[in-house]
């Protein structure tokens, strides 16, 4: 899976990749998921900060009670903040787990493995004087393979 922060920068050639791989992947959604995201983390994180400097005056404080509805306030305000950031987060790697590796710039792009081009080859290929048989037809002739058996 591609790191967020590359499907960020990247949106344009991160859905040009998909699109050439014939993968559907809604990088838009993908991309204000992980805005929206940052903004509640940002916002979490000023919560936080904000409720040290809150909890940090209160044993100096004449008048404790307002500080104290203030940090259960700022406590209830965070229970449900950090859900709903888990909850994103949980959608952005859902979608994520779609975005294909990128092709190479050599690779041709084709609408389906028709397009497919023999760029090389290894060895000679081998010539028979029969029908070579696949390896399903070789083990039920064998009697090694027992499919119906293996089925029930």
């Amino acid at each position: 899976m591609f790191d967020i922060k590359f499907i960020i920068e990247n949106p344009e050639k991160v859905a040009e990749g998909a699109k050439n791989k014939n993968i559907k992947v809604d990088v838009d959604k993908i991309v204000e998921l992980a805005n929206l995201r940052k903004e509640k983390l940002i916002k979490l994180e000023n919560l936080r900060a904000h409720q040290n400097e809150v909890s940090k005056n209160i044993p100096t404080a004449k008048d404790k009670t307002k500080l104290l509805a203030e940090m259960k306030e700022l406590k209830e305000i965070l229970k449900t903040l950090e859900p709903e950031i888990e909850l994103l987060e949980k959608q952005i790697d859902e979608l994520a787990a779609f975005v294909p590796n990128p092709i190479s710039s050599t690779t041709p792009v084709g609408k389906d493995e028709t397009g497919n081009v023999v760029v090389k080859t290894y060895g000679k290929q081998p010539k028979f004087k029969f029908t070579p048989k696949d390896h399903i037809t070789l083990g039920k002739d064998l009697d090694i393979i027992d499919i119906e058996r293996g089925a029930r």
